[in-house]
């Protein structure tokens, strides 16, 4: 039997869902609301927040209520929407998965032309980023399962070194400052 203990299949999966919460949302999410100021910032977050966590517990009740192995939005909006209300998820779901393909392509391309301070083209290093960790994807599916929870460590380390060098940074006055209609970002500059 060359199955995993249950125990480790939800690690590895809580190490996943671990991966993408700290890119997108620890990290992404705060710095482009964070332009909105302090007070709109958080409450749009807290606002997301409650979304997700609704439609999360939505798909888990019906999950468990029609004990499909294989349940997913778009069989969940088949049932109450028909054909179209599927074809609704399942196009919602590729333009989801679009921008964060773009959102972390474009993400690489800054960090991998400010660490190799080389004159090359945006397009160029995107392209060669996409094609090498696609080909790695591709021949070795199983590379991203097995490295997934070095990834999360090295995301954490990531995270932590963020915060250590954005410390000094932060002035604990703006948090309440207010400008017209919006709150002031609380960085100093």
């Amino acid at each position: 039997m060359n199955e995993k203990p249950a125990f480790l299949t939800v690690i590895l999966m809580a190490f996943f869902i671990t991966g993408n919460l700290v890119g997108a949302g620890i990290l992404g999410l705060p710095i482009q609301a964070g332009f909105a100021g302090f007070i709109p910032s958080i409450l749009g977050i807290l606002l997301i927040g409650a979304a997700l966590f609704f439609t999360a517990v939505t798909l888990g009740n019906e999950a468990i209520m029609t004990r499909n192995p294989k349940f997913h939005y778009p069989s969940l909006y088949q049932a109450y929407l028909g054909s179209t209300g599927k074809w609704i998820a399942v196009i919602s779901n590729l333009i989801i998965f679009y921008g964060f393909l773009m959102v972390y392509l474009s993400g690489a391309t800054i960090i991998i032309k400010d660490l190799i301070a080389i004159p090359v083209p945006g397009v160029v290093v995107t392209l060669t980023f996409f094609v090498i960790i696609t080909g790695l994807t591709i021949m070795n599916p199983r590379l991203l399962k097995n490295y997934t929870a070095l990834f999360v460590i090295l995301l954490w380390l990531s995270f932590a070194v963020l915060v250590i060098m954005a410390e000094k940074h932060i002035d604990p006055n703006a948090f309440v400052t207010w400008t017209g209609n919006s709150c002031l970002v609380p960085f100093r500059s």
